[in-house]
């Protein structure tokens, strides 16, 4: 039986934690020729780059003959990655070189996990969110022929700075702005209903078919989650979807790729999210959990609008609800 951790108290006084940006870069995967990059190299840049490579992949496998279209009118989209005791946070924008390759050119900085470790992952997306405001620009500069220097100078003028987290009353009134998360499930759910949630779910069973089971840890998935609203921000919708993915188990989230597209006809936006290698019996009991979309809904209401919030005996009967339920919807 799996007890999700309960949800994080929303705390009154100021979190008073000097950050520092280790290092900031921007560039080109080095798989690239003519890779570009500033910033020193390490192990942790190293896997970064394996994870982002695994995720275009995956993106291609996954959209096939369509991935060229999605890849060309993505947005910029802000990632997260946490690696040991490294979190990495950025942006990148689709691109293409002069001779026609596709490629996603990044600006990221790093910051070295110390305190870190007690904060909810959303809470330490805001952390990144003064290098995000950034972000922009610099792909701008970049893209548009600014010299690389020029970029490399500011990016570590940028690092150097020494910036305060947010309140905890910041972090309340920025969930409560600009995530709309309990208005996102309400249009999810109005729109889709039960019968969309069902299909979600059989795609991931057809994912498992003709698997072996010893197989079954190292498989990745991929599946949308529509953003009926065009008012909410994709990327703060789907960091708070990994938040509630991640109180169900350690570690299932660790690495994560989304990918999102606009589709014009239905005037929405899609987010492709791509979990890579996850524990299978968790994701199955997130999924099942999911079904109880209400339920759900309660739990993010009260994490968002509380001055406190755990999980009842309800809910967390829900998240722990028997496999023969899920196998019964399908």
């Amino acid at each position: 039986m799996i007890v999700p951790k309960p949800w994080t108290v929303i705390r009154k006084e100021t979190l008073v934690a000097q950050l520092k940006l280790t290092t900031a870069y921007f560039g080109k995967l080095q798989r690239y020729g003519d890779f570009i990059q500033f910033g020193e190299s390490n192990q942790d840049f190293e896997r970064f780059e394996q994870w982002m490579q695994e995720g275009l992949s995956l993106c291609q496998k996954r959209f096939d003959n369509d991935y060229q279209k999605f890849f060309d009118i993505s947005p910029d989209i802000t990632f997260f990655y946490h690696e040991g005791a490294t979190l990495f946070s950025g942006k990148w924008r689709p691109s293409r070189d002069e001779i026609g390759r596709r490629y996603p050119f990044m600006v990221y900085g790093k910051i070295d996990e110390t305190e870190l470790t007690t904060l909810p992952v959303v809470e330490q997306l805001l952390l990144f969110s003064p290098l995000l405001r950034q972000a922009g620009q610099w792909l701008d500069s970049a893209l548009s022929g600014a010299q690389k220097d020029e970029i490399s100078r500011s990016l570590a003028l940028f690092s150097q700075q020494e910036f305060s987290t947010m309140s905890a009353a910041d972090h309340y009134l920025a969930f409560k702005r600009t995530t709309l998360i309990g208005d996102f499930f309400r249009a999810y759910n109005e729109k889709f209903g039960q019968g969309f949630r069902l299909n979600m779910l059989k795609c991931f069973k057809l994912n498992l078919l003709n698997i072996p089971q010893p197989e079954r840890q190292n498989i990745g998935f991929g599946f949308k989650i529509p953003l009926c609203q065009r008012s909410i921000m994709p990327e703060m919708a789907v960091a708070f979807f990994v938040e509630m993915i991640n109180r169900i188990g350690e570690n299932f989230i660790q690495k994560l790729y989304f990918f999102i597209a606009e589709n014009q006809q239905e005037q929405s936006v899609n987010a492709y999210i791509f979990f890579i290698k996850p524990p299978i019996q968790l994701f199955l009991n997130f999924l099942n959990a999911s079904l109880e979309i209400d339920a759900i809904e309660d739990v993010v209401n009260a994490h968002l609008y509380a001055d406190s919030a755990v999980l009842d005996e309800r809910q967390i009967d829900i998240f722990n609800s028997d496999q023969l339920a899920l196998d019964s919807c399908l």
